[in-house]
C-alpha cells in the first residue's frame, strides 16, 4: 500500500482533476519525473508532463475515475471521458517515491478512435503554445 505522503499526493492529484492548477503539478511531480504519453513512444520530462497534463485537463469532457488499484509506491487509476462525441477509457499508471512525489506518470487510452481524438486536440494545444511535442 501507499504511505501517508503518497496518499496525500493522490489527494492533490484528484483536486487537480477537479480544479486544474499547474502549481499543483509542479508540487507533486518529482524533478526527475518522466511522462509516458499515449501517443508518443519516447518518455518525456517533468516540463512536458506539466504542460501535457494541464492541456489534457481542458480536452477531456465529463472526465471521471471509475476504479482505483493500489500497490506499493504506485497506483492505477481507471477513467472514462469523452472528447466531443467520442467516448474513451483509459488508465493513469502512477509511480511515486517514498516522499510522495510522482516519479513516473503513464497514460493509456482506448479505443483507437478515442486516442485519435485525443491526439488531434492535444496537437492543437501544443501548436498554439508553441510547445514541442516530439
Amino acid at each position: 500500500m501507499m504511505n501517508e505522503k503518497q496518499s496525500q499526493t493522490l489527494e492533490k492529484w484528484h483536486a487537480f482533476i477537479k480544479h486544474p492548477d499547474r502549481a499543483v503539478l509542479e508540487e507533486i511531480l518529482a524533478a526527475e519525473a518522466i511522462f509516458l504519453s499515449p501517443f508518443l513512444f519516447k518518455a518525456k520530462s517533468k516540463d512536458f508532463a506539466v504542460f501535457a497534463l494541464s492541456a489534457a485537463a481542458t480536452v477531456f469532457e465529463d472526465f471521471r475515475y471509475t476504479r482505483e488499484f493500489f500497490a506499493e509506491n504506485s497506483c492505477c487509476l481507471e477513467f472514462a471521458a469523452h472528447i466531443g462525441d467520442v467516448a474513451l477509457e483509459g488508465v493513469d499508471l502512477i509511480k511515486m517515491d517514498e516522499a510522495g512525489q510522482i516519479t513516473e506518470f503513464k497514460v493509456m487510452i482506448r479505443p483507437h478512435k478515442g486516442l485519435q481524438a485525443l491526439v488531434a486536440e492535444m496537437t492543437k494545444r501544443f501548436e498554439v503554445a508553441n510547445f514541442p511535442a516530439v
